[in-house]
């Protein structure tokens, strides 16, 4: 199955670039228009995103004008729509930004599927988040599956609530007829897990930053067995294309229909911290600080409380406790059955490409990768004075 042309909101990010990627491994001959607020051309060329296939357009997802007239310009056969407003790890846990969330994740969306109705748009994949389901701090999510609600408002993350809101526009959204050119919009959703990979700027980092910065690997939060679903950002890429070729088959599963996207390796959140550590400069933590999930629970509600009149995020919160110690992971089945999807690259594999790829960034940043002695050494300056 062949895709002519596609326009790619948000294609210079993390996750749209690396389904720039995917699409030009996979279908050479495909027209691609990469749309974002701000393209910048060094970062293409780093990204492998610099072809003669790509063309490169600025709009704004919520200059509704702008957004029609790129459409209008381009009128592409196939959707791929990734942008959106991801919140800084320290605003994950507060609803400061809930208006903005919403304005970008869940009005952007409409927009952007407005204009590609109106053009006569065949398939539509939005890129959703597992959190549309299991940002809800309260329960626990062990071998989920699609047939569980989404998140509702006032009860999750203004992340996960805002991604959900836009999900169900979308797949609502499936079947809609362009009466004038008697085209049928086609929808689909990703939902990918906790994303790793080349370009990553959160969740690698920051797992990192614990030994590289903060020398905090010995502690513990909980037991640490807690199971988690992540994916690598490659692996994501893929399941577009398959969501993109099936909608523009002549059987059409996907339609209308939201998936799980997981490397298929549920792991303890502890576990996946160590392989990072040890990938990254072969850091394993001389001993372990248990800290009871309890007892984290009353201390981050402790520096809720402390922080609360300052109007400044708290490191440690109530919310980042209930996620460091959640159980979290999904049936990649649907997937598989549907797409045909299974992970190309593992887990392991996924955060060396991941690691190395960071340390290479921080060596460009002049931020250099230091070894277990130089931590201490430079905690043990910092406490001499």
């Amino acid at each position: 199955m062949s895709i002519p042309s596609v326009l790619i909101t948000g294609g210079t990010g993390f996750v749209g670039s690396a389904i720039v990627r995917a699409i030009l491994e996979k279908h050479p001959q495909c027209r691609i228009t990469i749309l974002d607020m701000t393209i910048d051309k060094a970062m293409c060329q780093q990204r492998g995103i610099d072809h003669p296939n790509v063309d490169f357009l600025e709009a704004n997802i919520l200059d509704v004008e702008s957004l029609r007239d790129a459409f209008n310009t381009n009128k592409p056969t196939a959707v791929v729509h990734t942008a959106g407003f991801v919140p800084p790890l320290e605003e994950r846990y507060h609803r400061r930004l809930e208006k903005e969330a919403l304005r970008i994740n869940a009005d952007g969306t409409r927009n952007v599927l407005d204009a590609a109705i109106a053009v006569g748009v065949r398939a539509f994949v939005y890129t959703s988040t597992c959190c549309v389901v299991i940002d809800d701090y309260t329960q626990s999510y062990a071998n989920i599956d699609e047939r569980w609600p989404t998140v509702e408002r006032g009860k999750a993350s203004i992340y996960g609530e805002s991604k959900a809101v836009a999900e169900i526009a979308v797949l609502q959204a499936n079947g809609t007829v362009n009466e004038e050119m008697k085209i049928t919009l086609l929808t689909s959703s990703i939902r990918p897990a906790v994303i790793y990979g080349e370009g990553d700027h959160q969740l690698v980092p920051s797992i990192v930053s614990c030994i590289i910065d903060k020398s905090e690997s010995p502690f513990r939060v909980g037991d640490g067995m807690n199971m988690w679903d992540t994916v690598y950002v490659g692996n994501v890429a893929d399941a577009h294309v398959l969501a993109l070729e099936n909608l523009l088959s002549d059987t059409p599963t996907a339609a209308g229909e939201a998936f799980f996207i997981q490397n298929n390796e549920p792991t303890s959140f502890r576990e996946f911290c160590l392989q990072v550590w040890k990938s990254y400069n072969g850091h394993i933590p001389p001993y372990v600080v248990p800290i009871p999930a309890g007892l984290a629970w009353a201390l981050g509600l402790l520096m809720e409380t402390l922080t609360y009149f300052s109007r400044t995020p708290a490191t440690l919160s109530r919310g980042s406790v209930n996620d460091a110690t959640a159980v979290r992971y999904a049936s990649g089945e649907k997937a598989r059955r549907v797409l045909g999807f299974m992970p190309r690259v593992g887990m392991e594999e996924g955060i060396e490409r991941s690691c190395r790829e960071y340390r290479a960034r921080r060596e460009r940043e002049g931020r250099h990768p230091r070894s277990n002695t130089e931590v201490l050494v430079g905690k043990l300056r910092d406490y001499l004075g």
